[in-house]
């Protein structure tokens, strides 16, 4: 091979090339989109910035539950239902007419092809579809959804302290005791509160909380701590009972020397996992509502302070679940992970995820028996599940599509009365027909030729 000399500029200027490339790639962390991790590169020291990974205490794979998935499956339609239900209860009259209800498509969830007379028609024991005018189709609620909606409430009207109670306890597992009320809009529903919570309850309650203005918007603040309400559900529980009930006993009568692993039905842990999660179990407990601004976020007491904390928080709901994308809206405040899904999944024996429907669920587990019902049920549950009874009511147990029921138009073009319709429908009605009559006598009259 023959040796070709180059001349100093090309050769000064290849150096200096090489060594831009090696001072690029001393501050990257892999060798490109699907790069070898072989090429990986520490950190340096002086990167202190960077936030460490959390310690991860065992490798766990999910196994489905079919009997808390079957609660998911069978709130599907009774969410729907639920929506459509908040919108009409805010219109004049409890009416609204389905051209102005498919505003709300998107945030029902209604497909684009999809009518919505063929959905509200799967619901005769909630909603009635009536027709006034040339063609205009109105919806409103049956006599039975409104008078649910009316216990419902009466029902949060008496049970406000509880309310109160729920969100006093939310607000001081927070780092700041200080949670936005955006951030708490989305668990609102879960944890019982009205729409105004965020100015009613400060203007009634102003002992307990503070509306403040932040840079993110406003916040409601705690005003007064409690050290009566910074005990949790599972220290009260081991208070509550007696120590010889407690104490797991063998058969020769002896307590066992080794802890053991109490698993649900279906997971099948390797002995090294098994060990990991005994030895998490060990690890001293640590309060929620201790002041967690010092503690290591890639340490086991800081894991062990997050599983405490949602249990908590699960507790505090009404029904002893909500959304897994509802907590990680709150990792800022209480200091959760970026792997809060997986943190969850590592912990069978107190949580399970379910993967049902659009988003993920996180159970409870102690809240639910075997036939997937609740063991204590809130009062406002009960009224929930009567929402549920009328949701499968059919066609064929209610006839409420037929015109002697849904109000049939006279020759007059009046409504008749319908005995299931309330004061309030009866009186928008009346008042369409006024204005209607009032329009076709302002109406010019064309006289034939």
């Amino acid at each position: 091979m023959l040796a070709v000399a180059l001349p100093l500029e090309s050769t000064l200027f290849l150096n200096s090339k090489k060594q831009q490339l090696r001072a690029s790639s001393s501050s990257t962390f892999f060798s490109g989109a699907g790069g070898n991790r072989r090429n990986f590169i520490a950190i340096p020291s002086t990167h202190r910035h960077v936030q460490r990974l959390p310690v991860v205490t065992a490798t766990v794979k999910r196994t489905k539950d079919y009997v808390l998935d079957k609660v998911v499956e069978r709130e599907k339609k009774v969410k729907v239902v639920n929506k459509v239900k908040n919108i009409l209860v805010k219109q004049p009259g409890k009416v609204m007419s389905l051209r102005d209800l498919g505003r709300y498509r998107h945030y029902i969830g209604l497909q684009a092809k999809r009518r919505f007379v063929s959905l509200l028609r799967k619901f005769p024991g909630v909603f009635i579809i009536f027709e006034e005018g040339a063609g205009c189709m109105y919806c409103r609620l049956t006599a039975s959804a409104e008078a649910q909606y009316k216990e419902e409430m009466e029902l949060r009207k008496q049970l406000e302290d509880s309310a109160v109670f729920r969100l006093r306890k939310f607000l001081m597992m927070s780092v700041d005791r200080r949670i936005l009320v955006s951030k708490i809009i989305h668990l609102r529903h879960d944890l019982g509160l009205s729409d105004g919570f965020h100015t009613q309850f400060p203007a009634k309650y102003p002992e307990y909380f503070k509306l403040v203005d932040t840079a993110m918007g406003p916040a409601l603040e705690v005003n007064k701590w409690d050290p009566e309400l910074a005990v949790t559900f599972e220290q009260k529980k081991l208070e509550a009972t007696p120590q010889e009930d407690y104490e797991e006993i063998t058969v020769s009568g002896r307590v066992p020397k080794f802890p053991r692993l109490t698993l649900p039905r279906g997971y099948k842990l390797p002995r090294k996992e098994k060990e990991k999660l005994l030895k998490f179990q060990q690890v001293p407990l640590l309060s929620p509502y201790d002041d967690s601004r010092d503690l290591n976020p890639a340490s086991k007491q800081a894991e062990k302070r997050a599983v405490a904390l949602v249990q908590e928080l699960l507790h505090l709901t009404l029904e002893k679940k909500t959304l897994v994308d509802h907590l990680t809206h709150f990792r800022s405040d209480f200091k959760f992970s970026q792997r809060l899904r997986g943190m969850l999944i590592r912990h069978p024996e107190i949580f399970y995820v379910s993967f049902k429907g659009q988003r993920d669920s996180v159970f409870l587990r102690e809240a639910y028996n075997e036939n997937s019902q609740l063991l204590e049920k809130d009062p406002l549950v009960l009224a929930k599940e009567k929402l549920a009874a009328l949701v499968k009511i059919d066609k064929s147990a209610m006839k409420v599509l037929d015109e002697s029921e849904s109000g049939s138009e006279d020759d007059d073009g009046s409504w008749s009365d319908d005995e299931d319709m309330s004061p309030e429908t009866r009186e928008f009605l009346e008042e369409r027909r006024r204005r209607r009559e009032v329009m076709i006598a302002l109406r010019p009259k064309v006289e034939p030729w």
